[in-house]
């Protein structure tokens, strides 16, 4: 289980790199990325309600896109409110779809407890 969360990140390393335009192997530079993609997992995570530890952003979709974007602000030394601001909508919609996914997870665990009892 750890490695693939390695490996997750080490995909989603490159892709930041990608999306910031980065070429440089420098270890600096890499090291940043790193701690980008680190933080930038438990923040949006918690943004989007996402209750899952092992939630992969590096698979295509709009969290995918919301992730990057995140990881490109910070790149960019700007700030979690702005990104906040700036995306907003799509943050709301994301994390309504959670909610929505949790409650139902929820509602169908607390039925089979009770035809359990």
């Amino acid at each position: 289980m750890q490695d693939k969360q390695l490996k997750a990140s080490g995909e989603l390393v490159k892709q930041v790199a990608k999306r910031c335009y980065i070429s440089s192997e420098d270890e600096l530079i890499q090291d940043r990325l790193l701690s980008i993609v680190n933080n930038a997992i438990f923040n949006v995570k918690s943004l989007l309600g996402i209750s899952d530890d092992n939630y992969d952003f590096s698979t295509s979709g709009m969290e995918n896109e919301l992730f990057l974007n995140y990881c490109m602000y910070r790149w960019n030394n700007r700030s979690q409110k702005e990104f906040e601001s700036n995306y907003m909508g799509d943050i709301i919609a994301i994390r309504s779809k959670n909610e929505v996914e949790y409650n139902k997870k929820l509602k169908q665990s607390n039925e089979e407890s009770e035809d359990e009892g």
